[in-house]
């Protein structure tokens, strides 16, 4: 149906291609990856590539304990289905926000809860120090919650998906 499929991949420090090619795996190695296929996009939308990015926007909404979280929303005309992107330990940087993009481009709605406030990173020992300050229950309970029931108000059904740190808060 052209929508993006998740499949298990998994990279090895042993892979014997080039820096940053995945080995297909299965088992606790795995990690999920989305794969868009070929120029099947979202109806209304042209170009199967970023080069006819979609641009979210940053919006605010409500999380369940009365409280408000930001992130960015990038949304699909006629979606039927949206998808929560949760960061890496970097932050709600340029490369999620990617992310949400490609899967406006595939006819997802996705929205990132910006879990560290409107604070990112490039380096690593900062990233560390971000995710250790950040209150894994309340981003799961508040934040991440406020996430999906936000989508849901757009209608439609809704998952989680994670990378890194991301995928932790997932479960």
């Amino acid at each position: 149906d052209g929508r993006p499929r998740l499949r298990a991949r998994a990279e090895h420090s042993t892979n014997p291609g080039p820096p940053g090619t995945r080995l297909d795996a299965t088992g606790p190695a795995a990690v999920y990856s989305w794969s868009v296929p070929g120029p099947r996009l979202a109806p209304g939308m042209s170009g199967n590539n970023l080069g006819n990015r979609i641009m979210g926007s940053t919006i605010t909404c409500a999380r369940p304990d009365g409280g408000t979280v930001q992130g960015y929303l990038a949304t699909a005309p006629g979606a039927t289905a949206s998808v929560v992107v949760i960061q890496e330990w970097w932050g709600l940087n340029a490369q999620i926000r990617g992310v949400a993009d490609r899967l406006a481009l595939a006819g997802y709605n996705a929205f990132v809860p910006d879990l560290y406030r409107g604070r990112s990173t490039l380096e690593a020992e900062e990233a560390h120090h971000l995710m250790s300050g950040l209150d894994f229950a309340d981003a799961a309970a508040q934040d991440v919650r406020g996430a999906v029931l936000y989508l849901k108000g757009l209608g439609a059904k809704v998952a989680v998906t994670g990378f890194c740190m991301g995928g932790a808060l997932t479960v």
